[in-house]
């Protein structure tokens, strides 16, 4: 076990320990009584939607020469959300997508480049998607300070975004071929594959993006409306966005615990109920995984059942 697995596990329990102490466990049971088969379904339903548009959005960008879409990639991008599941820092659908790209086009150092240009696509769409919905908010009522803070943060990287597709265009080809004469070819490759994209392909990626980050805020939002939260669907929409954020801090597995305390404390903060929030963050993501690893089962059965087949 690494130190940075320990800090993990141990982060995980902290958390889930403060969360036991603090809510208040007979307003939570009611609140989760509250769920009915019907909505969890269409929860995991929407939910598993937006992880078949995250493996879209790979199987796009790391398509071979001449294909709009590479189905192999795609396999691999949504195998690699299952392996995300057991990791920190959302670490491990990275880590898998570069060990299997030996034998793709470009191999791993193509890979590490895409994996990189991918984050810093979704991060951005995560930031126009905020500011749309913090704009939507303040035309009705003033926002929270937090949220009003976080709109700071988030315009900054939209606005990084645009700059650094800019600066790509113009610098990222000859930053790329000194490498090269450094005789650094798999930092070249990796250069160009993280900043020298086809326009298509970039195109197809924000929009694929702004679906699979709509698809998840729905499942939220379901949720979040479903258990009375109380609170806007555009702050539901920005507090399921920083709580997003803050799955990405390596201090517990896949954010157990801080996920549910960020919600719960976000909609506390818009004048929601946390305890219902408490519930419809940790309902959503624990269905979220059943329905990641109910799709796994079905694909490794269905496989199973062509290789007997055959």
């Amino acid at each position: 076990m690494t130190w940075r697995t320990l800090i993990s596990l141990v982060g995980t329990l902290l958390f889930v320990a403060a969360l036991a102490y603090i809510f208040d466990w007979s307003a939570l049971a009611r609140s989760f009584a509250e769920l009915s088969l019907g909505v969890a379904l269409s929860a995991m339903a929407i939910s598993l939607t937006s992880n078949v548009f995250v493996a879209l959005r790979w199987a796009v960008l790391a398509a071979p020469s001449g294909s709009i879409v590479g189905w192999r990639e795609f396999q691999d991008a949504f195998l690699a959300q299952i392996v995300n599941l057991l990791t920190p820092a959302a670490l491990g659908a990275d880590a898998y997508r570069v060990a299997i790209a030996g034998d793709r086009e470009g191999g791993r150092a193509r890979a590490v480049g895409l994996v990189l240009f991918e984050r810093i696509v979704g991060v951005a769409v995560y930031g126009y998607v905020f500011l749309a919905a913090f704009g939507v908010k303040v035309l009705q009522e003033p926002a929270s300070p937090v949220f009003t803070l976080a709109a700071t943060f988030f315009s900054v990287f939209a606005f990084g975004f645009i700059l650094f597709l800019i600066a790509s265009r113009l610098f990222a080809r000859k930053l790329a071929a000194w490498f090269d004469g450094k005789h650094q070819p798999k930092i070249a490759a990796a250069l160009e594959a993280a900043t020298i994209v086809a326009p298509l392909r970039l195109v197809l990626a924000v929009l694929i993006s702004v679906l699979a980050t709509c698809t998840w805020l729905v499942s939220i939002g379901i949720m979040g409306f479903t258990l009375d939260v109380g609170i806007s669907a555009a702050d539901l929409t920005m507090a399921g966005i920083v709580t997003e954020f803050s799955r990405l801090l390596p201090i517990s597995i896949q954010g157990i615990g801080v996920r549910e305390a960020t919600f719960a404390s976000l909609a506390r903060e818009a004048g929601g109920d946390a305890n219902a929030a408490l519930v419809a963050g940790a309902s959503v993501y624990v269905l979220h995984s059943a329905a990641m690893v109910g799709a796994a089962a079905m694909a490794r059965l269905a496989g199973g059942l062509r290789r007997n087949g055959d």
